[in-house]
């Protein structure tokens, strides 16, 4: 027992060796599967780890710290809910509080070699004016797709680049909504294109994109690899769109169509409920 308590107080106390003397006390064929390329022995509760390109991508529900097997302290820069690594970890530790957990880089073959893009800067744009219930409309669209993939990290099978991705690029439509160029998003049954708005955008928002400077239309299909069906169904949900919205008083003029026939998910691309969403048109208007 006196035994125990040293170790316990030594783990407590700063410094990248007492941690390494603990992972003495962790059973190394006990490993459990935290995501499709990590597994972790020891206490790995709450802990999920992903492989992102050059990074490691950590999820943890409490505070950590964290040593790579050489005894080396690790840091990690936080992006949303998400603490990304310098580089791409192989075999490290994280220790919460009197927890500690190995966790090892399980080799896949033909692992694809993701490339982060950097964000686009671009110079602040003086606001003219605003959309109260678009902007409303939308926010509570990008909540509802915000907890869905939070619902998903949680799924094993859910890849780190697939959950970072998708983030992503909700964290695009976020921004351009505090800028006051919100995005609505309207989704299609599966291979169909036909656009069927509800009452409250027919009777509510209408009316303010009649007001709108620039529309952006841009047609969405769930695939991962795009057929040429699919090349057609992306380009068709944006054209319709157009169509119902020229019907209803908007000037053709200022709408621009696009059309995008595979990936630029909001979900990660595999669960049915993804698939729902990922099948979409963005209207995304500009002051």
């Amino acid at each position: 027992m006196r035994a125990l308590i040293v170790s316990l107080v030594l783990l407590a106390l700063p410094g990248c060796a007492y941690v390494i003397e603990k992972t003495q006390t962790i059973d190394e064929s006990k490993t459990v599967r935290i995501s499709p390329e990590y597994v972790a022995a020891g206490d790995a509760e709450g802990l999920r780890a992903f492989a992102y390109g050059d990074h490691t991508i950590l999820s943890s529900d409490e505070s950590f710290n964290a040593w790579d097997s050489n005894k080396v302290k690790l840091t990690f820069e936080k992006i949303g809910q998400y603490f990304r690594s310098e580089y791409l970890l192989n075999d490290f530790f994280v220790q919460r509080g009197f927890k500690l957990a190995h966790i090892k880089r399980v080799f896949m073959p033909e692992q694809v070699k993701l490339v982060e893009v950097a964000p686009v800067k671009t110079e602040p744009v003086k606001l003219i004016k605003s959309y109260p219930k678009i902007e409303e409309y939308s926010q509570s669209q990008l909540d509802t797709v915000q907890r869905e993939l939070d619902r998903q990290a949680d799924r094993i099978s859910t890849t780190g680049a697939d959950l970072f991705y998708a983030q992503v690029n909700l964290n695009k439509h976020k921004d351009s909504l505090k800028d006051h160029k919100p995005v609505l998003l309207f989704y299609f049954d599966f291979a169909k294109t036909l656009f069927k708005p509800n009452d409250e955008f027919k009777a509510l928002l209408i009316p303010e994109l009649r007001t709108a400077s620039e529309i952006h239309l841009r047609g969405r299909t769930d695939s991962i690899r795009a057929s040429k069906a699919d090349v057609w169904i992306a380009e068709q949900r944006a054209t319709n769109v157009k169509d119902f919205l020229v019907k209803n008083g908007v000037n053709p003029s200022i709408i621009k169509v696009s059309h995008l026939s595979e990936g630029n998910f909001l979900l990660p691309p595999k669960p049915s409920v993804s698939k729902a969403v990922n099948r979409r048109v963005e209207l995304i208007i500009k002051p």
